[in-house]
């Protein structure tokens, strides 16, 4: 029961955080801060698009916005990406750190839209040792810019190593071994 109310749960926060742009704008916020007003961002229906994978087309609106629209949110900071790098020339890298606050005061308008779309419908990223090796010593800055670089990226299906240790602890011990054997196998901080 528990499952399935967990289960539940998951799903209807999906479908309400999918119908939200907020995340985004508040990326903009964080990374753009001159120009939080500059840009719009809309869904647009997956039955309005051609194939099955994400979507964006970027075009200036008429009062001068950039208007983002695309058919998921990755999508949409995809879209947002395209234009900061191709029309901005400003980007966000994962080490060297951001350099969006170089875009210029007034933000170019577009002579015509661009898009793009994805090839693949899930985009990964991270591997099994980032969160002992690298993660595990991050600030919460350093999350921050990695979670903003890989929205950005479109990245839709971030590995995430999260609680799996309590799970190996709980069936470890169910096969009898000690704490102490357990925390012997179990690497990281």
């Amino acid at each position: 029961m528990r499952w399935s109310q967990s289960l539940l749960w998951l799903c209807a926060a999906s479908t309400v955080a999918a119908q939200s742009t907020e995340g985004i704008y508040n990326l903009v916020q964080r990374r753009l801060p001159n120009h939080a007003d500059s840009f719009r961002f809309t869904l647009v229906n997956a039955t309005q698009i051609a194939n099955s994978y994400d979507q964006y087309v970027v075009s200036t609106a008429a009062n001068g916005t950039v208007l983002v629209q695309g058919s998921s949110l990755s999508a949409l900071s995809s879209g947002l990406h395209r234009y900061l790098t191709a029309v901005a020339h400003v980007d966000i890298y994962w080490y060297i750190g951001s350099h969006l606050d170089l875009a210029p005061a007034k933000l170019p308008q577009l002579a015509s839209p661009i898009s793009g779309s994805s090839t693949v419908p899930w985009r990964y990223h991270f591997n099994t040792v980032t969160f002992s090796y690298t993660a595990a010593f991050w600030s919460w800055e350093d999350w921050e810019l990695q979670l903003d670089w890989l929205a950005l990226r479109g990245v839709n299906l971030p590995l995430a190593w999260v609680g799996f240790e309590k799970i190996m602890v709980e069936v470890f011990r169910e096969i009898g071994l000690t704490d102490a054997e357990i925390a012997t196998f179990l690497s990281g901080p």
